[in-house]
C-alpha cells in the first residue's frame, strides 16, 4: 500500500469520525430532552405542584417590586397638550 493510500484512508477515517460524534451528539440531545419530560403522572403531577409554587414566588416577588417602585409619570391627555 502506497503512502498516498495511507493518507486517503486516513483522511476517510477522520471524516467517518466525525460523522460518528455528530450523530452521537444528535442521540445524546435527543436522550436528554427524553430525560426531562415527565414519563408518569406521578412525575407530571410533582412538577405541576413545583410550577405551582414557583408561580406563587413569582406573583409575590412582582408585587414587592411593584409596591417598592416609583410611580410612573402619568401620560399627558389630549387636553392637557391643547393648554
Amino acid at each position: 500500500m502506497a503512502a498516498g493510500d495511507l493518507a486517503r484512508l486516513k483522511n476517510q477515517l477522520q471524516l467517518a469520525m466525525q460523522q460518528v460524534n455528530q450523530r452521537e451528539n444528535v442521540l445524546a440531545a435527543a436522550a436528554e430532552a427524553q430525560a426531562i419530560v415527565p414519563q408518569t403522572l406521578a412525575q407530571v403531577d410533582a412538577l405541576q405542584q413545583k410550577l405551582g409554587e414557583a408561580m406563587e414566588e413569582l406573583r409575590a416577588r412582582r408585587a414587592e417590586i411593584q409596591k417598592n417602585a416609583a410611580p410612573a409619570p402619568a401620560e399627558p391627555t389630549v387636553s392637557e397638550d391643547k393648554k
